[in-house]
C-alpha cells in the first residue's frame, strides 16, 4: 500500500519540463516530496501546486526535490498549469503508468476511476516513505485533518519533522 517505513514503488513519469523522472534516480542522491492529486478537473489541486511554491526555495535548500503528479496528459498539465502561473514544480503524468494502484492513491479520491487524491508522500535518499498523509475526506471517508487545500507552511514543518531537520 506504500505506507510509512515502506520502500517507495519506482515509477517513470513524464514531466511538464520535458524530462522523464525516474524515482529510482534519487536513491543516494536527495529526499523527494511526492504531490498526488486528482488534477485538472480539481481547482484546489491547482491551487495546491500554485501555494507549494513558496516552499520551493526552502526545499531546495534542504535538497528536497518536488514534484506534482496527476492523471491528465501531460501537455494538458502543463498548458493549464502555465495559466495559473504554476511553472516553478514540476508535474509528471502518470496516464500511461499504474502509479495510482502502485501507491493505493484511489482510496480517498472523490471516486473518479483513476485519479488519485490528495496524498503527500515523503521519500528519503534510501527511498523509503518516511511520511504520507491523505489531506482528503472525500467519499464518506474521514481523515483527520481533512481538507482539499494545506497551507504551504504544514507541508514544510511536516518535511522538516520527518526529516528531522
Amino acid at each position: 500500500r506504500a505506507v510509512t517505513g515502506d520502500q517507495a514503488p519506482d515509477f517513470t513519469l513524464p514531466a511538464t519540463d520535458g524530462r522523464t523522472i525516474h524515482l529510482a534516480d534519487y536513491r543516494g542522491q536527495q529526499d523527494v516530496l511526492l504531490y498526488f492529486h486528482e488534477g485538472l478537473t480539481c481547482q484546489p489541486c491547482v491551487d495546491q501546486v500554485t501555494e507549494l511554491q513558496k516552499i520551493k526555495p526552502q526545499l531546495d535548500e534542504m535538497k528536497v526535490e518536488i514534484f506534482s503528479i496527476a492523471l491528465d496528459p501531460i501537455n494538458d498539465q502543463k498548458q493549464a498549469l502555465d495559466r495559473a502561473g504554476a511553472t516553478i514544480i514540476p508535474s509528471l503524468s502518470y496516464e500511461n503508468a499504474q502509479t495510482e494502484v502502485d501507491y493505493d492513491l484511489t482510496r480517498f479520491s472523490m471516486g473518479m476511476g483513476r485519479r488519485a487524491g490528495h496524498t503527500f508522500m515523503l521519500v528519503d535518499k534510501d527511498g523509503v516513505i518516511q511520511w504520507r498523509k491523505e489531506y482528503w475526506p472525500g467519499n464518506g471517508h474521514e481523515v483527520q485533518g481533512g481538507t482539499m487545500f494545506v497551507s504551504a507552511d504544514e507541508i514544510l514543518t511536516n518535511v522538516k519533522t520527518f526529516l528531522k531537520v
